[in-house]
């Protein structure tokens, strides 16, 4: 401290000495100091939360129902503990608060069983009265008579005075136990979340998660309940393609491929090196192989495996030994650019390779021939044992060749170009066969024969994959359309059954060459463009390389078992748009979806079989910005950047009349009142604009109110008002009759509001700003209802209610839509995660159990939303109930029931007939169920507890 390379303070207030440093030298130099600053990032970072909870708690007036409950309290008496010292006196104002509240509720539980005991004890002493006066007064009749009666009567009374005190001790005793119930649904929902935090998703506690989560929303359906088995649900579905291995290098990986065997992967890099690596421990062999100057482009392996070849930026290609990881004589060289791709053909004795002015090789499957190819526009054939070229270069390409892949016989090379096209050529006369292949729109980034040589899959920079018919050169059907960047990659598995395809958008899809149809969700691990993809000889791994640096091996076989057992994701993608989706809509029967995008198409989709319903609605001139069905469902409208609104007849697909013109900018949003007789349409030219269907024409003069562009338009269920939200941060209320404002505007966003939507009653409105925030206003007074809803971390496009008025949806730039529960204003569960850019629309079937969410990535995505089908959805997972053991471990006390009425008691599996994927799919929990956890892998705060069934992960209290 006499150097001043610290200097201490006193805080009066609490009495706490704090240590301040001087020289930000002492962060790096000074071990403990660095420690402690680790050691407490995570405390902070839980202060901060804390500090929030405690703001929001003091907005609202210090009521109850702002302090921390169930895990929650039991983390921050925790931190209390550990970290008392530097707990402020507010914070640990709050804690106590939160502590006092559970004292104090359990103290009133308590005291409500002790006066329902007296009441039950009061109770049986009146009825044993009651037997008593009654033999009494049967004596007493004989004798006297009409004494008797006298006192049977007052006997009836008091009877009568019995029952009313049952009735109330029922009801007293009713209200206990479904409180009871409430705090019982807490508990396991936190077992069920404790469950989810061992180290890995797809073992026993995963499946004892799901269970817990089950049986809370059996006990009782509410918020919380409800927002586990989502939680957990989603968390599966994020988790269903298995990560078997992060490899790493030091920059971006290029290419990547197995060796014949599949016991060995090699990866190129932009750090100039390849690396070999055993595929069975995911370890390195030997050291990387360096002999190249610039970055490696693509890798292949010869067809015995004893050879790799590798193309490069330094426009060479090294021919590797394999065994002795040593380069076989010199590099050839003959390219201008950089080798893009290289192809080995069948026999090995030849290798092809293309130029970008190599990033691709191939060899034959003969393993005599090479095959590059070059920006150069070339395609070079290599005798792969004099490293010579066969003959001229194959020219035809006018622009860079990007990719280059043998067909299984050898006979045939494909390569594809910058130029958007894909060639065929006769290997053995070095001739074209026959025209390009011609149907992509940009450049062709990748190409891939299936092992039957009839298909071949090229992968397009215009997000697209095509499958071509090889013999007679044309598309097998349309487009792939999934990604929302370029394609860099795609490569078929063995058995010819399945494509994958990977992106720039970070994201890898599996597709069925048979119904061309994506196999569940994305497969989503990378932090960069992924730049290569391959599967292993037995089509149970998948290895994927990225620009995020490393390489990643997926377990196929788990997802293939995954989309037997789920059926369907609980996000299901719509492929048709070739742009971004701006918005969507549901008709009135929840039958067909519209999906309006900047492709400047309109396409209706039949819910029940996710296809389009015929062609695309063609007629806008700009990008479709809104869609809305009438209330019949027979019209639809449109709003366009070009500055019109179209009419659309549902049934013939047809326009209805000519375009709406009026606005002076591009129409932003659209809407029918309920009444299906008038349309409001928002534009940016600051103007709603009322309309009247049945002439078309306009209903007096623009709404005029706002400073900014209108960016969304919405009737209340009445048809009375209309809301307004604009750029201008405000929402304006608008007599639908007079168009004159109700009130002033409503303020409190603090950006731009993109979205408003009024609740079934219309006594509430929900507005959703780029603020990343949704306020929901009171009608009647204009004022907010509580605290903004924050849970996104960017800006909010879209919200929509659901038809009961009891949920609210919205989407966002983060890419997620959140489920709220109105009446709570909490979030249900998790984030919905499937789209790989933002969120730009959302809308609720009519009878709320799916959502439809429009995005940029170019698709729809139909979410279930059904808290039932939820519960179905765990139990199908789980594929069992609780063992004896495990229910007198977490329900103890309980009577023993099934939570899946579909599967047997005592944790066995389904007894019904299931196909071999099923069983097998069964088998992976199975196997997982009896697991050993590690001290290590325990999260903070948790302990470790050995139990007959297994290791549990616990709180450490």
């Amino acid at each position: 401290m006499d150097a001043r390379l610290v200097i201490t303070r006193r805080d009066e207030a609490n009495q706490l000495e704090t240590v301040e440093l001087v020289h930000e030298v002492l962060i790096s130099s000074w071990g403990r100091l660095s420690h402690w600053v680790d050691d407490s990032r995570e405390f902070r970072s839980w202060q901060d939360n804390l500090e929030e909870d405690i703001k929001r708690w003091k907005l609202a007036n210090r009521d109850d129902g702002a302090l921390l409950r169930g895990v929650r309290l039991v983390e921050a008496e925790e931190k209390l503990r550990q970290y008392g010292e530097v707990v402020t006196a507010g914070e640990r104002a709050f804690i106590g608060a939160s502590v006092a509240l559970h004292e104090k509720e359990a103290q009133e539980r308590e005291q409500q069983r002790q006066e329902q005991e007296q009441q039950r004890q009061e109770r049986e002493r009146l009825q044993q009265r009651n037997l008593r006066v009654l033999a009494v007064s049967f004596v007493v009749a004989m004798v006297l008579g009409l004494f008797g009666w006298w006192q049977w009567g007052e006997a009836k009374k008091q009877e009568e005075t019995a029952k009313q005190q049952t009735v109330v001790a029922e009801k007293n005793a009713k209200e206990a136990r479904q409180q009871a119930k409430i705090a019982f649904a807490s508990k396991l929902d936190a077992q069920a979340i404790l469950a989810t935090k061992t180290p890995d998703a797809f073992n026993g506690y995963f499946d004892r998660a799901l269970l817990l989560a089950s049986q809370a929303f059996k006990e009782q359906s509410n918020v919380e309940t409800q927002g586990t088995l989502l939680r957990i649900v989603s968390s599966v579905d994020r988790n269903q393609h298995k990560i078997m291995a992060y490899l790493h290098h030091s920059e971006g990986v290029t290419s990547v491929a197995f060796s014949p065997d599949g016991k060995m992967l090699a990866s190129g890099s932009e750090d100039k090196t390849i690396i070999l690596w055993e595929v069975a421990t995911q370890k390195p062999i030997g050291s990387p192989l360096q002999g190249h100057s610039d970055s490696v482009w693509s890798v292949a392996f010869s067809p015995d495996g004893k050879t790799l070849a590798s193309g490069s930026e330094d426009k060479t290609i090294i021919l590797w030994e394999v065994a002795t990881q040593k380069p076989i004589g010199s590099p050839l060289q003959g390219h201008s650019g950089t080798v893009k791709s290289v192809a080995f053909s069948a026999d090995g004795k030849t290798l092809a390779s293309g130029s970008e002015t190599i990033k691709n090789v191939f060899f034959s499957a003969d393993g005599k021939r090479l095959a590059s190819d070059s920006a150069d526009k070339a395609v070079i054939l290599w005798d792969v044992k004099t490293h010579q070229p066969l003959g001229l270069p194959l020219q035809g390409h006018s622009w860079d060749v990007t990719s280059v892949a043998f067909s299984t016989d050898s006979k045939m090379l494909a390569s594809g170009s910058r130029d958007k096209t894909v060639r065929l050529w006769d290997v053995a006369i070095q001739q074209p066969i026959g025209s390009p292949l011609q149907e992509h729109v940009d450049d062709v980034n990748s190409i891939a024969f299936s092992a039957d040589g009839k298909m071949l899959a090229s992968g397009s920079a215009d997000k697209t994959v095509i499958l071509w018919d090889v013999k007679t050169h044309q598309p097998i059907g349309a487009p792939l359309r999934g990604h929302s960047y370029e394609v860099e990659s795609v490569a078929f598995s063995v058995d010819g059954k399945t494509l994958a395809s990977a992106s720039r958008d970070k994201s890898i899809i599996l597709w069925n060459v048979t119904t061309q149809k994506p196999i569940g969700s994305p497969l989503q691990g990378h932090s960069d463009y992924v730049n290569s993809v391959a599967f292993s000889a037995d089509g149970k791994t998948l290895a994927s390389g990225s620009a995020d640096k490393t390489v990643i091996l997926w377990d196929v076989k788990t997802h293939q078992l995954w989309e037997v057992a789920t059926h369907q994701p609980l996000g299901s993608p719509l492929y048709g748009h070739s742009d971004y989706v701006n918005s969507v809509a549901f008709s009135a029967d929840g039958k067909m979806l519209a999906s309006g995008s900047w492709d400047k198409t309109i396409m209706l989709w039949d819910v029940k079989t996710h296809q389009p319903m015929g062609s695309p609605l063609q007629g806008h001139g700009e990008k479709v910005t809104s869609v809305a069905f009438s209330p019949d469902g027979k019209m639809l409208a449109s709003g366009s950047w070009d500055k019109t609104i179209m009419l659309w007849d549902v049934k013939t697909h047809q326009p209805l009349g000519s375009p709406l013109q009026g606005h002076g900018e591009e129409v932003t949003s659209v809407a029918f009142s309920p009444d299906g007789k008038t349309l409001a349409s928002g534009s940016k030219d600051n103007a709603v604009i009322l309309w009247e269907i049945a002439t078309q024409k306009q209903q007096g003069s623009p709404l005029q109110g706002h400073s900014g562009p209108v960016w969304s338009v919405a009737f209340s269920s009445d048809g009375k008002m209309l809301a307004s939200g604009s750029e201008d941060d405000t929402v304006i209320l608008w007599n639908v009759k007079t168009h004159q404002p109700l009130g002033s505007p409503l303020q409190g966003n603090r950006d731009r509001v993109m979205s408003v939507a009024f609740n079934a009653d219309g006594k509430t409105l929900a507005s959703g700003s780029w603020d990343k925030t949704i306020i929901l206003w009171d009608i009647a007074t204009h004022r907010p209802i509580g605290s903004p809803l924050q849970g996104h971390t960017d800006n909010v496009n879209s919200v929509a209610f659901s038809a009961d008025g009891k949920t609210l949806a919205s989407g966002s730039l983060d890419k997620t839509v959140i489920l709220w529960d109105v009446k709570t204003h909490q979030s249900i569960g998790l984030p919905l995660q499937g789209h790989t850019d933002n969120v730009d629309s959302v809308a609720f079937s009519a009878d709320g159990k799916m959502l439809a969410s429009g995005s940029s990535d170019n698709t729809v995505i139909l979410w279930d939303v059904d808290p039932q089908s939820w519960y179905q959805r765990a139990c199908r997972i789980a594929n069992r109930n609780f063992t004896q053991e495990e229910w007198q471990h977490y329900l103890p006390g309980a009577p023993y029931e099934k939570t899946c009425p579909q599967f047997p008691k005592g944790g066995g599996e389904q007894r019904l007939e299931r196909s071999g994927e099923q069983r097998r799919r069964a088998g992976i929990y199975k196997n997982f169920q009896r697991i050993t956890i590690e001290d290590k892998d325990v999260p903070p705060g948790m302990r470790v507890v050995h139990t007959p069934f297994g290791d549990r992960v616990v709180p450490d209290r």
